[in-house]
């Protein structure tokens, strides 16, 4: 999260960024942008120069325990966002310390759950692992074929993948054929192709309330 980061390695990113990306902070329930500025950080309305300062602005809002931030924040993202497209993600498998989640469910998993639900489109990249894969499998976009031997997992991680599942009707049913075919594509450039293709007409065909 970002009330954790150093204030030299977020000047850093930010100035890297700053011809090309619009960067925003959540904080509470509202996004702040952030960018170089005023000979530090320029966040919204405020300049903060140093670790304290920046730890000092962090902090004139309640700090929520990790989870709760986190849902927060995938929440407002989802409310602000066109479209979503997730792969990767943890699946709670309990021999792999890295590999725990915070909260009810991974992070990856709440992001479809909520994007799914305010009828967003979500393109799933079940072919690049982690829990996107079972969550293509379990929105039929992947054949249970393609599950992989796992140990053992924490216990909220099979609700949460068959609480997806429920939401596969979401799905439009004249592009889970193109949703199929990028869930199993691990190539990244022809895949960015296909995925734009896809949120373009997922899109329009929600315009055009098909």
């Amino acid at each position: 999260m970002a009330r954790f980061i150093r204030y030299e390695d977020l000047f850093a990113i930010l100035n890297e960024g700053r011809s090309t990306v619009r960067t925003e902070i959540a904080r509470a329930d509202a996004f702040v942008v952030a960018r170089p500025g005023g000979g530090g950080i320029r966040l919204g309305g405020e300049v903060v120069k140093n670790d304290a300062q920046l730890a000092a602005w962090f902090a004139t809002v309640p700090t929520p325990a990790p989870a709760q931030a986190h849902s927060v924040a995938r929440r407002m993202v989802t409310a602000r966002a066109d479209a979503r497209v997730i792969l990767g993600g943890k699946m709670g498998v309990l021999s792999d310390p890295a590999d725990a989640y915070d909260g009810a469910m991974p992070g990856i998993v709440e992001e479809a759950i909520l994007t799914l639900d305010a009828a967003k489109p979500l393109v799933v990249l079940g072919a690049f692992g982690g829990a996107a894969r079972d969550i293509a499998i379990a929105l039929d976009l992947l054949a249970p074929t393609f599950t992989v031997p796992r140990t053992k997992q924490h216990g909220s991680y099979a609700p949460a993948i068959k609480k997806v599942g429920r939401l596969g009707s979401r799905l439009p049913s004249g592009l889970r054929s193109a949703l199929c075919d990028v869930a199993d594509d691990d190539r990244a450039e022809q895949t960015a192709f296909q995925v734009a293709t896809i949120i373009g007409k997922w899109l329009t065909s929600e315009k055009l309330g098909s």
